[in-house]
């Protein structure tokens, strides 16, 4: 960013092209159209485009006056930097579109929320970088290079955490699983499926998340009951009551960890059957939770405890339609498109 406010559009991208191939080198990444040649043409076109808005004017070259912050000048500079902030993320996530068939406005708004803040630091430093470079030459770039150092750090230790969060949801799933064998990955297969039905419906951010985790989280509470429990035979018997025991236990262990609690009142209501006479919203019902409801009850019949007594993909679709009044209708469409999209549903044309 700081080198296309400072030269030319060719010598911003020669500088761009030498560092990106210089790094391949060092630690060389696979990419669907073959490494560095991937890199170096996402990295050209997001130069040239964002440099569409300097119009091959210098604005801060060596020499030059200082710039004025409220300028039309830096109204360029501003315009040329969120255009290369928003090409790259749009450029990273086609990609990515493209070899994982995610929908792309979902995973690029999502992009932009957990990548926002990171990129606004680096713009911010590309700024003040070209700002000082003028004056104080080849020290500005040794200075703003140990806060990019910092910057770097604190965003790698900002996705140690949630890494860090998501090993531990898995390793709670995993005992969930030695308590119950008879659905070995039940929870990744709801979890895997109620994202998809979410970005199915728009979701993206903080929700998309919240779907994912509490999809991971929602038979915690089958770790409270003992088995041969009234509690237990109130838990088996049927799919979606009201107030089934191993949510309402999974909630409050959910409340007592801190990063969980906002996921607690997911995996309470996971359960909750759809009425059109009762009040569906974030706080009495929410989204998320609809969406669980649909996800676990598909996988509970296409992959349930007796093979004998598994549903094929259509089958479960009649069956769930059938009974369509207990589940969000928008989540049942939306799952059925996903399902079309996978190939696991064929529509006769």
């Amino acid at each position: 960013i700081a080198a296309l406010i400072l030269f030319s559009l060719p010598n911003t991208l020669f500088l761009a092209i030498g560092g990106l191939l210089v790094a391949a080198l060092i630690k060389p990444e696979k990419n669907v159209f073959g490494g560095p040649l991937y890199l170096v043409s996402q990295r050209s076109l997001t130069i040239f485009i964002a440099g569409l808005w300097l119009d091959n004017r210098y604005l801060t070259a060596a020499g030059s006056a200082k710039l004025n912050i409220f300028s039309w000048q830096a109204m360029l500079i501003l315009g040329a930097c969120l255009t290369y902030f928003f090409m790259e993320i749009l450029l990273h996530e086609i990609n990515d579109t493209l070899n994982n068939a995610t929908p792309l406005w979902v995973s690029f708004i999502t992009s932009i929320q957990f990548l926002g803040q990171i990129y606004l630091a680096l713009i911010s430093i590309g700024i003040l970088t070209a700002l000082m470079y003028p004056s104080m030459g080849i020290y500005s770039l040794l200075i703003f290079t140990a806060l990019l150092v910092v910057v770097r750090y604190s965003f790698s230790l900002f996705l140690d955490i949630k890494d860090t969060y998501r090993h531990t949801i898995a390793a709670l799933c995993r005992i969930i699983e030695v308590e119950d064998p008879n659905q070995p990955s039940h929870s990744e297969r709801v979890a895997d499926l109620a994202t998809e039905i979410a970005m199915e419906m728009k979701l993206t951010g903080n929700r998309l998340e919240a779907v994912n985790y509490a999809a991971l989280l929602h038979d915690i509470g089958k770790l409270g009951l003992e088995t041969g429990s009234f509690d237990a035979y109130l838990d088996s018997d049927g799919i979606t009551q009201q107030q089934i025991p191993h949510a309402m236990i999974g909630a409050e262990i959910l409340e007592q960890v801190k990063f969980l609690r906002p996921f607690a009142k997911i995996v309470l209501k996971h359960h909750l059957s759809y009425e059109p006479n009762r009040r569906h919203n974030d706080i009495d019902h929410p989204l998320e939770a609809r969406i669980i409801t649909v996800a676990n009850y598909y996988d509970q019949l296409t992959l349930g405890r007796e093979v004998s007594q598994r549903l094929t993909p259509h089958q479960a679709i009649a069956k769930i339609k059938k009974d369509a009044f207990q589940f969000d209708p928008k989540a049942v469409r939306s799952l059925v498109s996903v399902l079309k999209k996978k190939g696991r549903l064929i529509v006769a044309r």
